[in-house]
């Protein structure tokens, strides 16, 4: 093992070791000793499974053995629970004896059994730790809710002792590799090398063991094989005693909580299951699903923290205690803050902000109103307006500090770091939610003069270092060390695998006192600290744009703060953020956390695998028993509780259901026309719509930039600036974004939604999402210069005596002949250089003139209006409008068209300009561009998620999030209404059907594609091509079959295989990504033959309403080829731009299909032995090691490429 890798075994053995009496010989015969196959069928009685085999297995000990021996450790009720610094290993001996006392046990005593089990722990166990080994010991599944750092893993633990004595076998799983593999050396340390295994898809190790630690997806990938496999083999899972989900709340993850729900569903009756979370809020619903679908189950909850958590809150006035009570023990299923409310448990009196915080809300508040009355009070005299030009000057400059003040606000990380480490809050994680974010803040963090680690444990860093350089020369930059050394770090996915355990193991072992990372390191890692700190409270979720952080992701963060055993007290801190404040952190931290929700979709491999074992009516049955048809069922009981026992159902349910109707027709009208297209077209047109955008943003930055180089100047000069002076005032015609806009939109959309109501049948539902002009369009035909704000000419009149906000109001003549009345903030430019034009002469009546009051005013933005002109000031309209002929002379063009201070933009602003035409050029080349109802389906595309989350209750139809306090979400709205919602017997039973259907429908949508590639017969029953598919792991499991099946993928070298099946299973690429790589032509022929494949499995899969994703992208993969092709790992890297965690987890996506194909059915032996090949030159470090990812010596075929 690698010296920067043994610290903590090291660490372990100069500890002081509780003594254990065990017994003298090791039993060097284990397998043959252990294991029994069981004699009982797959789906046997739970409890007449345990009884039996508890029975079988009692045998007498082998010789040798001295069963009277004890192998109880010392009670010490102030040890800490296992940590991964502090594990007590059992040794092999003593489990043989714990098994030869368990089998001297009537398998009838329970409370024997759970009493020698608790003798195993060197610490008291909670009570909720007891319950759950009394639950166990009874053979029920247990789900399980307490608070990170509570203890769940020894519930983990008790499983696997009571596995051990009844010589079954235990599966651990986890939803990340990394909490993987450190479960399996913590399980080493306490169990045995030779009982733990590992199995990750990246690495196998000991997979026969009697405890094998597992990713969730490879356990549900084992069930789908056994289950198709011949009868001969022996089920994984016949000497199964329980299957422990660790962090189960993943089952409301988007993307994979699908396979949580697979597991649960796809388990043997006579399995226990284990789900262990510390943010779950409806735990009684999935008590209830467990009941329903596995048998006796047991809800055990916590809400007691051992070690206590205190909240904190960090601006630049330094660190206040967020909770008036600020020290919490309880609150992980409705925050730590947890206000008090009906059925609030442990809440003795509500829970307030602390005062000092308070205070400043307080403070904020009245200043606000002061200045709102102060606005309204304003006299209309020219006494007060000769007055307010006296104050001018300390209103502006009070109103630009404000304006900065959040800003001002914001701690910067050196800061928070020198506050943690002054206050012995260290070591501490600091969360924050980008990786160049990270990576900045650790170096901005090293510039801080405060010393972090002391002498001694700098040179521990530095052996450690040392020893990892040494056996991995030239694999971190230089700065990445040097900041170890200083004790601080970063970790996130753009690291390589090898240097994030590392940082890990270094941080364990308390030499690391500073890390920045992600908010990946809160999924159950273990890397326990003294504080852990919160950079914001929202974050960029890709399309979704700016969101906010739920209450379940902030405590998940937070709850890595305080270590059992070496802390008395954690800490969690909010930083002061440029969107939220100390108010918003108390109200996320008081509010629940997330219910879990189904997110079983069915699939390719799913379907297949279930019909290769089972008759089409078993498999609906199956699908019948998932999470989500569990809730619909239970919603749909209390609706027809409430029909069948003289309630009555809401006055308006039928105008709900024409409303749910009326969404549902525009959403299936919203796909038709999006499948219209090819799925590949619309995407790179989308992506170069993006680009237009992207470049249209930092042409608006860079003009904005300009053009604030005068603001200064106008702010000191507009307001003594006398009658007649000429300007330019921005025309900024109101956006999309605007608050006005939104609610247009919003009474738009309200409006269509009450004639769905009505019974329209969605016509102006339809209208509204699929008929509106598409503002991504706007000007693409245009490729000439980029018009931003435009500027009208106008000559000042005075200051108004009527104002908008703090700012004072002037009045203005423009050349378009209206009266414009604006604030500074509508000034472009200001020509105080240049002569003032005399209005008094050229207009006599001026001083006469009654400018118009508020009434008349017509907004163009929040700084400026238009009114109606004066009669008398025609003569100024005329003198404006020969000085816009005389700019537009001078320009060359039209004046109005010219962007602000366009004369006086530096050369970037006219290169960015350039920029913006070339990328317009570019949508205008796609063959997209030229279809008449581009704007149609652009529309459509956007309508899609937008009515699916309305339906579904997530979000409005603008993309915000449904705020779960509203009274009455969409998802409640829409949940349980089914067909016409009348309130009779067939209506009910109809609404049955169609529930219980709704997976039913996509599963048996996805069979008829695979009927029509012949993957599945007219019986229901896989064919011999159709078994490809259910072996292969990925995606789209039809899609990569059909790949695999090309006959010319036998003929392609092993350099281009690679890059071909990696193209395969790719997403669109990044537009700004760099690769100097060429894909070869070899490789493009073949993704061009792919690319005829996938347009005819799109056309398929949107006829029969099946939307998986059909990746297709060959733009990084000559990053695979070159890495084949031998190059060295640090030539790789200059050569993209891409981090070197990305360039590593791509060349490992590609070899986790290389490495199925060999094991595959039908594939050709030319195909396979290619394949090998293929690993083979792949098979180099870093992207494969002794740790994180290792191939089998099988998996590979080294020899010539040919």
């Amino acid at each position: 093992m690698p010296a920067a890798f043994c610290s903590s075994a090291l660490a372990l053995t100069s500890r002081p070791i509780l003594p254990v009496r065990v017994l003298s010989s090791f039993l060097t015969s284990h397998r043959l000793l252990t294991r029994t196959v069981s004699p009982y069928p797959l789906r046997k009685s739970r409890s007449k499974f345990l009884n039996q085999a508890s029975r079988t297995f009692a045998c007498a000990p082998p010789p040798g053995e001295t069963p009277s021996i004890s192998t109880s450790l010392p009670t010490n009720e102030t040890a800490s629970h296992t940590t991964a610094s502090n594990i007590i290993s059992l040794g092999e001996d003593a489990i043989e004896s714990l098994r030869a006392r368990f089998n001297e046990l009537d398998p009838q005593d329970v409370i024997a059994q759970e009493k020698l089990i608790l003798s195993t722990f060197p610490f008291k166990l909670d009570n909720f730790q007891t319950s759950a080994l009394h639950s166990l010991a009874n053979g029920e599944s247990v789900v399980l809710s307490a608070p990170t750092g509570a203890g769940k893993t020894i519930v983990g633990e008790m499983a696997v002792y009571l596995a051990l004595c009844r010589r079954l076998r235990v599966f651990y799983t986890t939803p990340l590799k990394a909490l993987s593999n450190q479960k399996f050396y913590d399980f080493k340390k306490l169990f045995g090398e030779r009982r733990v295994g590992l199995l990750t898809g990246d690495v196998t190790v000991n997979r026969d063991a009697d405890v094998v630690v597992m990713t969730t997806e490879v356990y549900r990938n084992m069930l789908y094989a056994d289950s198709t496999e011949v009868v001969s083999y022996r089920s994984v899972t016949d000497d199964l005693f329980a299957v422990v989900f660790d962090e189960f709340h993943y089952l409301n993850d988007r993307d994979r909580g699908t396979v949580w729900e697979e597991s649960v569903i796809n388990s043997p009756s006579h399995v226990l299951l284990v789900a262990l979370s510390a943010t779950m809020s409806n735990t009684a619903d999935v008590k209830d699903w467990f009941s329903n679908v596995q048998g006796g189950t047991a809800l055990i909850e916590s809400s007691v923290r051992p070690v206590p958590l205190k909240f904190g809150y960090c601006d630049q006035q330094g660190m206040t205690p967020l909770f008036a009570d600020d020290t919490r023990k309880t609150g992980h299923k409705r925050g730590f803050g947890r206000r008090g409310r009906k059925g609030g448990g442990n809440s003795e009196r509500d829970v307030k902000l602390h005062p000092k915080l308070l205070r400043r809300v307080k403070d904020l508040k009245d200043v606000r109103d002061r200045n709102g009355r102060a606005q309204r009070n304003r006299g209309d005299s020219r006494d007060g307006i000769e007055v307010m030009k006296g104050k001018y000057h300390e209103i502006a400059t009070r109103s630009k500090k404000r304006s900065r003040d959040r800003y001002a606000e914001i701690p910067s990380f050196p800061y928070v770091v020198r506050n943690l480490s002054r206050n012995d809050m260290l070591p501490c994680i600091i969360f924050i939610f980008s990786r160049a974010g990270c990576d900045r803040a650790a170096v901005a963090a090293s510039s801080e003069r405060t010393e972090l680690v002391s002498v001694k444990e700098r040179e521990r860093i530095r052996e450690r270092l040392d020893a990892f350089v040494a056996e991995h020369p030239g694999l971190v930059q230089a700065d990445r060390l040097n900041l170890a050394l200083q004790g601080i770090a970063s970790h996130h996915a753009g690291l390589l695998p090898l240097w994030k355990l590392c940082v890990e193991e270094l941080f364990q072992d308390g030499l690391i006192k500073v890390v920045f990372a992600t908010e990946t390191l809160a999924a159950g890692i273990n890397m326990p600290a003294r504080t852990t700190v919160i950079s914001s409270l929202s974050k960029r979720a890709g399309d979704a744009g700016i969101v906010s952080l739920t209450t379940s992701e902030v405590l998940q963060m937070a709850g890595r703060a305080g270590r059992r055993g070496k802390d008395v007290l954690g800490h969690s801190v909010v930083l002061r953020s440029r969107n939220e404040g100390a108010l918003e952190a108390f109200k996320v931290l008081t509010a629940d956390v997330d219910a879990l929700q189904s997110k079983f979709t069915p699939n390719y491999g799913m379907v297949l695998n279930l019909l290769s074992a089972r008759p089409l009516e078993d498999a609906k049955k199956l699908v019948d028993r998932s999470f989500g048809n569990f809730l619909r069922e239970k919603q749909l009981n209390e609706v027809a509780y409430q029909s069948t026992g003289n309630r009555s159902l809401p006055g308006n349910i039928e105008a709900i259901v024409r409303e749910k109707l009326a969404l549902e027709s525009v959403l299936e009208e919203a796909r038709t026309i999006v499948s219209s297209v090819d799925e590949k077209q619309l995407r790179t047109y989308v992506k170069s719509l993006e680009r237009v955008k992207a470049e249209k943003r930092a042409l608006s930055f860079l003009v904005q930039q300009s053009i604030e180089m005068d603001d200064e100047l106008i702010e000191e000069t507009l307001t003594f600036a006398p009658t007649g002076t000429k300007l330019l005032l921005r025309e900024k015609k109101p956006g999309r974004s605007t608050g006005s806009q939104r609610r247009q939109k919003r009474r738009g959309y309200s409006a269509a939604l009450a004639a769905a109501a009505d019974g329209d049948l969605g016509a102006e539902l339809r209208s509204f999402y699929l008929s509106s002009s598409d503002l991504e369009l706007e000007g693409i035909d245009n490729v000439e210069a980029e018009q931003t704000h435009g500027v009208v000419e106008a000559v000042l009149l005075d200051m108004h005596n009527e104002s908008v906000g703090i700012l004072p109001m002037f009045a203005a003549v423009d050349a378009n002949g209206y009266l414009r009345i604006f604030n500074q903030n509508a000034v472009s430019r200001l020509f105080y250089d240049e002569e003032a034009i005399d209005v008094a002469i050229e207009a006599p009546a001026w001083n006469e003139v009654t400018l118009p009051g508020r009434s008349e005013w017509d907004s163009i933005s929040g700084e400026q209006f238009t009114a109606p002109l004066p009669i008398g000031l025609e003569r100024i309209v005329e003198i404006v409008r020969d000085w816009r002929q005389e700019r537009a002379q001078m320009s060359g063009s039209q004046a109005t068209a010219t962007p602000p201070n366009s004369n006086d933009h530096p050369p970037e602003v006219f290169a960015q300009r350039e920029r913006v035409s070339h990328a317009k050029r570019k949508v205008a080349e796609q063959e997209l561009h030229g279809n008449e109802d581009v704007a149609v389906i652009l529309a459509a595309r956007r309508a899609i998620p937008k009515i699916q989350a309305t339906l579904d209750g997530s979000m409005d139809p603008f993309g915000t999030k449904t705020r779960k306090s509203k009274r009455e979400g969409p998802s409640k709205r829409y949940a349980t209404i089914q067909g016409n919602g009348r309130d009779d017997s067939n209506q009910i039973k109809a609404n049955e059907e169609t529930m219980q259907n709704s997976s039913w429908e996509e599963f048996m949508a996805i069979v008829s594609v695979l009927q029509h590639y012949g993957f599945v017969d007219d019986n229901y029953d896989v064919t011999s091509i159709g078994s490809i598919g259910a072996k292969v792991r990925s995606e789209n499991e039809l899609w990569s079959s059909l790949v695999l099946l090309q006959p010319s993928l036998e003929h392609v070298s092993p350099v281009h295989l690679g890059a071909i099946l990696g193209a395969t299973q790719m997403e669109s690429t990044r537009p700004d990504t760099y690769m100097s790589y060429e894909v070869s032509p070899a490789t493009k022929e073949a993704v061009r033959e792919a690319a005829g494949e996938r347009v005819r499995l799109f056309a398929v899969q949107s006829e029969a309403n099946v939307f998986i994703p059909i990746s297709l992208d060959a733009d990084l993969m000559g990053l695979v080829e070159a890495w084949a092709s031998g190059i060295s790992w640090v030539e790789l890297l200059s050569g993209t731009s891409l981090q070197e965690g990305d360039a590593c987890r791509i060349l490992r996506r590609v070899l986790d299909l290389l490495r199925q194909v060999p094991y595959l059915p039908v594939v050709s032996e030319g195909l396979k032995r290619n394949s090998k090949r293929a690993v083979a030159l792949l098979d180099r470090f870093p992207v494969t090691d002794d740790r994180t990812y290792v191939v089998r010596d099988s998996e590979r075929l080294d020899g010539s490429s040919g």
